[in-house]
């Protein structure tokens, strides 16, 4: 039958005429015990079971009876087994599948979290990148704010002393360095011309030389 072999014991009893009368180790099916209580004769209970084994049922055939019922409990044990093994390798292979899906699912969601964190620490970095930018362009803005408004207030400053200066003097005052001013121009003009008036002119003759006729 493709299994392995029976392990039950059975074991037979009988009497004096070496009839079996009963067998240990093996359950007959209800189909051979109805088979021995047709051929049994009427009587009382006991008399019938005794003479079923006795008179009808020959050694031979009882155990013939009993090996064809080994071979059918065996039959159908080796049937269950099969059953439950073909059951187990389905189960096997349903668990296998369930847990590559799982595994699989889990790595899925594992890289989708890396690269979610991936994403996350580079947007981080770039905004912290432009952030410093912006410091930094915030301080140099801030410090040539800081010399337009010191060269501002400097030019105030001068601004502000020319016209305390010129508010102090006074319109005689004025005058008077006016006139300077214009005098002391001709004496600097004279003193750039004193060469060109010392120097003398001396006109140059010239000969001319007249053609006399032949």
């Amino acid at each position: 039958m493709g299994g392995t072999a029976s392990t039950r014991r059975v074991t037979f009893e009988a009497d004096e005429n070496e009839n079996i009368t009963v067998v240990k180790g093996i359950r007959l099916s209800e189909n051979v015990i109805d088979r021995m209580k047709e051929t049994s004769p009427s009587g009382s209970k006991s008399q019938r079971y005794s003479g079923a084994y006795g008179a009808s049922v020959s050694d031979e055939e009882l155990k013939r009876r009993v090996a064809e019922e080994l071979a059918l409990e065996q039959a159908k044990k080796e049937s269950e087994n099969q059953k439950r093994l073909k059951q187990s390798k389905e189960l096997d292979r349903e668990r296998a599948f369930a847990n590559e899906q799982l595994t699989r699912a889990i790595l899925r969601e594992r890289i989708s979290s890396e690269e979610e964190r991936a994403k996350a620490k580079h947007l981080a970095k770039q905004l912290e990148q432009k952030d410093r930018m912006i410091k930094k362009q915030d301080t140099f803005y801030k410090e040539q704010l800081a010399r337009l408004e010191e060269r501002v207030n400097s030019c105030s400053r001068m601004a502000a002393g020319a016209l305390a200066i010129a508010s102090t003097l006074q319109p005689g005052q004025k005058k008077k360095d006016k006139k300077s001013q214009k005098h002391s121009l001709p004496a600097e003009v004279s003193s750039l011309d004193a060469p060109l008036r010392s120097a003398t002119w001396k006109p140059q003759t010239t000969t001319l030389l007249t053609a006399q006729p032949n």
